[in-house]
């Protein structure tokens, strides 16, 4: 799995996934969504 952020078509976040149970940091994700200007 992993996680992908688009603005509009433009892609600004890619994870992949290195296993079972790993995951995006939380917070990267959560500061990059609350700080990211809207489309």
């Amino acid at each position: 799995g992993g996680m992908f952020i688009f603005k509009g078509k433009q892609l600004i976040y890619a994870r992949k996934d290195e296993g079972t149970g790993d995951h995006a940091p939380l917070e990267d994700i959560l500061n990059l969504c609350c700080t990211a200007p809207a489309v």
